[in-house]
């Protein structure tokens, strides 16, 4: 039986983690390239590594590796499948507002695309959904274990993801997939269950992206179709919902009317950007495709 660690422990883990990044990580990865990353990520496990050393916990607790349930496993791809649309949704508003965040996305894919399959498999999927994920899910959520709403401590576990990442465009989406993982792992028990839903959505960021940069018609377009967060939310909504009940213990599992609502609240959100579209197109605002 280890030692019982404190919410500091994990906000001093994210401090040193961050001060990592920022004076050695961002350098490695600028002379190295993938490589770099490679670096950066065995640098993150090492400070866990030295975290468990110097407070010596429970590594059973901090590190479960059980098998996963199936239900567990069909309710965290669930779940991270409507997280993930979700995060569609609001990576689309900010666009709307925040053109910018375009040419960060492709100076980050054009950095990812530079190395062979293997090495930008192993640099993008695999060490991230290990190093990030026995830091995150492991060291850090261990650490608010004081919480004891797990949805709180799924907030707050996800909130300090996203701010990890050091990036002010990339804070909400990320803080979003890393509750929806944070809760997967906590119902599940198992950092398994983290490890695949990690891998699975960084081997998304490799598939080859558009390298045309978007002219001011595309931006156009993107701000005067506001009605196409609501297509994602609907579609958003009843993923997660699986997800969450599947993740919860049978007796304790939301009645059939959440999905009966959820469900209304979808076709709602699609109806309304239907009739914004078809109202769009009639005005003339938006060509209807010939």
């Amino acid at each position: 039986m280890g030692h019982r660690l404190r919410f500091y422990h994990g906000l001093a883990a994210l401090v040193m983690s961050s001060l990592f990044l920022v004076f050695l990580g961002g350098e490695l990865q600028r002379q190295w390239g993938l490589w770099g990353l490679v670096a950066t990520e065995l640098g993150l496990l090492l400070i866990v590594a030295v975290g468990v050393l110097v407070l010596k916990p429970d590594l059973r607790e901090m590190f479960p590796f059980a098998m996963p349930k199936v239900q567990h496993v069909f309710g965290a791809m669930s779940l991270w499948v409507g997280a993930y649309i979700f995060v569609a949704a609001i990576s689309y508003v900010q666009l709307m507002f925040f053109p910018d965040i375009l040419k960060e996305s492709q100076a980050l894919a054009s950095f990812m695309s530079n190395g062979s399959p293997l090495l930008r498999l192993l640099s993008v999927a695999i060490l991230p959904a290990v190093c990030e994920e026995l830091l995150h899910r492991g060291f850090i959520r261990s650490s608010m274990n004081s919480i004891r709403s797990d949805v709180l401590r799924s907030v707050v576990v996800g909130l300090l993801f996203g701010a990890f990442h050091l990036s002010v465009f990339r804070f909400l989406p990320t803080a979003i997939l890393g509750i929806a993982i944070t809760f997967a792992m906590i119902r599940s028990q198992t950092l398994i269950v983290p490890m695949f839903l990690h891998f699975l959505n960084n081997c998304i960021s490799l598939m080859p992206a558009p390298t045309q940069p978007v002219t001011s018609v595309d931006m156009e377009a993107i701000v005067t179709m506001p009605q196409i967060p609501l297509i994602f939310l609907s579609f958003a909504i009843m993923p997660t919902l699986l997800g969450i009940w599947l993740l919860q213990p049978i007796g304790k599992r939301p009645k059939t009317w959440m999905f009966l609502v959820g469900g209304g609240v979808s076709v709602t959100l699609f109806v309304v950007a239907v009739s914004m579209t078809a109202a769009m197109v009639a005005s003339g605002a938006v060509p209807f495709p010939t």
